[in-house]
């Protein structure tokens, strides 16, 4: 059972319990102790928010305002990250239910990170798919709570501040993603992706998690 069809076809609950597997195993796969050979600190999330935009700039000139801004408003943040082994590309997709276990798919991108990059890339490609009609408003609201709670909950001091700065350079990813791979809905999905980013830093200032003290 693929994370994504549960996403799609499970009732409520069944999606909440899914989701609970699925973020226990993640949380022993953060701390399972191998060593990464690549490294994705916070300057190196930056480059890549500025070479998104940069991107995304030339692959459609009406989407470069919003995405340079987001990548310099990203920049603009002062924050410590902290760094464990990371999937590095999380996706619904590379989540499977099998046999009792949960599988995790498609470790090319397995790198050294904050471990809440991977929360923070599944939470923005869930509201993606909701947004894409693939799984409902319901579905995705209940396994984005949970995925923000376990956030705060068992990845460490200032939590809440590195998944919203985490999810915002999620959005930026997602977004570049999108606009490379078109399809009928690419550029509503782009400009929702880019939104998102964009509503995740102006929250996070209102509510003050962006402006303690890193």
């Amino acid at each position: 059972e693929i994370y994504r069809d549960t996403l799609a076809q499970a009732a409520p609950a069944e999606v909440a319990a899914r989701t609970r597997e699925l973020l226990s195993a993640l949380a022993e796969f953060h701390a399972c102790g191998v060593k990464p050979e690549q490294r994705l600190n916070r300057g190196h999330m930056i480059e890549q928010s500025k070479t998104a935009a940069a991107q995304l700039a030339w692959l459609c000139p009406r989407w470069h305002s919003d995405a340079e801004k987001l990548a310099a408003e990203i920049a603009a943040v002062p924050i410590l990250l902290a760094t464990a082994p990371a999937h590095g590309d999380m996706k619904p997709e590379h989540i499977v239910f099998a046999r009792g276990k949960t599988v995790l798919l498609d470790l090319d991108s397995f790198v050294e990170a904050d471990p809440l990059y991977d929360l923070a890339m599944l939470d923005v490609r869930i509201a993606i798919l909701a947004s894409a009609g693939t799984c409902s408003r319901t579905a995705a609201g209940v396994a984005s709570g949970l995925v923000g709670e376990a956030a705060v909950a068992r990845y460490g001091r200032d939590a809440a501040r590195r998944f919203e700065w985490l999810k915002a350079c999620a959005a930026l990813q997602v977004a570049k993603h999108h606009a490379q791979n078109p399809r009928p809905d690419s550029p509503r999905l782009v400009a929702t992706a880019l939104k998102s980013g964009a509503q995740i830093l102006a929250g996070a200032r209102q509510s003050s998690i962006l402006q303690e003290t890193a």
